[in-house]
């Protein structure tokens, strides 16, 4: 086969790829996976690359942060009120709001769960509590006002969760506890079972 050629394949391939859909995509993987196991091996190997990448605790806390000091109090105050559907009380359209923010960052926490990457898992909730400690001594947006106590409330609910689910992780636990006592000093019900 001649070099013009290879080239002409290898371009129309990755052009047909990049047309795919999400979906399209996976059917093209699970069926490659199928028909032969090095195909198999390789595209369990990349994932595992893609999916359990190292934790940067600094940079979910971040982005924690700033997804929420991202909520202009304005979107709030238009959700609340007299709405043609009723009133819509401020506290609980914030509410809402807040936890709709930062549903993503909670789905990254239960697929290392669901994948058994306790190490994942903690690493993430560190980063994650540690960005709403972060939004709460120092937010930037009025929509703060609002929530205060909500994001209080949340980071307690994450923690009581993760340890309903792993009550046998004595070791992680402590390791939890003394992470919160260095990095979110001011929130000691963390630190409290």
């Amino acid at each position: 086969m001649n070099k013009d050629k290879e080239t002409t394949i290898g371009e129309d391939c990755a052009n047909s790829i990049a047309e795919l859909s999400g979906r399209q995509a996976l059917y093209v993987l699970y069926v490659l996976a199928e028909k032969n196991t090095t195909f198999a091996t390789a595209i369990m190997e990349e994932t595992k690359k893609v999916l359990f990448r190292p934790i940067q605790i600094e940079k979910v806390a971040d982005s924690v942060c700033a997804t929420l000091n991202g909520i202009p109090v304005e979107d709030c105050w238009d959700a609340s009120g007299k709405q043609r559907d009723g009133y819509h009380d401020i506290t609980e359209v914030a509410y809402e709001m807040l936890h709709d923010a930062l549903q993503e960052f909670v789905a990254e926490v239960e697929k290392y769960h669901r994948v058994g990457r306790c190490d994942l898992e903690v690493a993430y909730l560190q980063g994650f509590i540690l960005g709403l400690y972060k939004f709460d001594m120092h937010p930037t947006t009025d929509f703060y006002d609002y929530i205060q106590d909500d994001v209080l409330s949340f980071a307690d609910e994450l923690k009581d969760d993760w340890e309903k689910l792993h009550p046998e992780l004595l070791n992680e636990k402590k390791a939890l506890y003394a992470f919160f006592e260095k990095s979110c000093p001011k929130w000691k019900f963390l630190m409290q079972e």
